[in-house]
């Protein structure tokens, strides 16, 4: 299985959760390109240029690396940017075989056809990314960037405030990627049709109470993948995986178990 980080995390973010899926898989929890502690990143643009195609590609050549090596596709489990990474590894040229693919919130619209619920996701956009990006633009310190980050994505203010140390540590590690998300290049859209065609079963799943922006995209998917097995997980948000990882873990292997049945 491999997992797929979000912003403002590398690898090390998923250690609880990989400890409890590592009796039932062989798990891969790997850096994306540019994320990672002591990264020195310059100013927008970098060659290749952050974004989803450049870590997508990546991860296209991981799997097809660990098929290899494994004689088996692997289990993907992407959360956030990570969600919306696999997906578009998933479908696009080049993608290898899976056995699964399990979302957790990913946070790309472009499958959204619904003007209402296209409204209630540029709303949401702009409370959560409207401050960020003003933050950014003034040159506002990083870890401030961070903290309207996570408060944003959390749905809570001291979201970040609240998270234990090394979570809060990790996050301010990958601090200079921030500017790098909000101006990366447009990437290649994920369309409907590309979802039609993909092979491998797909586990969705979304917290009651996550904010509105993640709660369209993921049913929205569900929507244009009517096969696909769609969870919302009482009382959860956007953080579960860090919040709540036996739990996440669980539902994890509880949706790859339903859909491989």
């Amino acid at each position: 299985m491999v997992l797929v980080h979000g912003a403002l995390a590398d690898g090390r973010i998923w250690q609880p959760v990989a400890e409890r899926l590592a009796p039932h898989f062989q798990v891969h929890a790997f850096t994306q390109r540019y994320f990672g502690p002591a990264q020195m990143l310059g100013a927008p643009p970098l060659t290749p240029a952050f974004g989803y195609e450049t870590h997508a590609r990546d991860l296209q050549a991981l799997l097809h690396a660990l098929a290899q090596r494994h004689g088996t596709p692997a289990h993907v489990l992407g959360w956030s940017y990570g969600a919306d990474v696999s997906l578009l590894a998933a479908t696009m040229d080049g993608a290898p075989p899976l056995r699964s693919l399990v979302l957790y919130e990913p946070g790309r619209h472009q499958h959204l056809s619904d003007p209402g619920h296209l409204q209630r996701y540029a709303e949401d956009a702009a409370r959560l990314f409207g401050p960020l990006f003003g933050a950014v633009q003034r040159g506002e310190p990083l870890a401030r960037c961070v903290e309207l980050l996570v408060d944003g994505s959390g749905a809570q203010v001291g979201c970040f405030a609240a998270q234990p140390p090394w979570i809060r540590q990790i996050e301010l590690d990958n601090a200079a990627t921030l500017p790098h998300q909000l101006q990366q290049p447009a990437s290649r859209e994920v369309t409907r049709t590309d979802l039609q065609r993909l092979a491998c079963p797909v586990v969705l799943g979304r917290g009651a109470r996550t904010s509105a922006l993640f709660a369209v995209a993921t049913d929205g998917l569900a929507q244009a993948l009517p096969q696909a097995r769609h969870d919302v997980l009482d009382g959860a948000g956007h953080l579960l995986p860090l919040e709540q990882p036996q739990r996440f873990a669980g539902w994890v292997q509880a949706g790859i178990a339903a859909v491989a049945a």
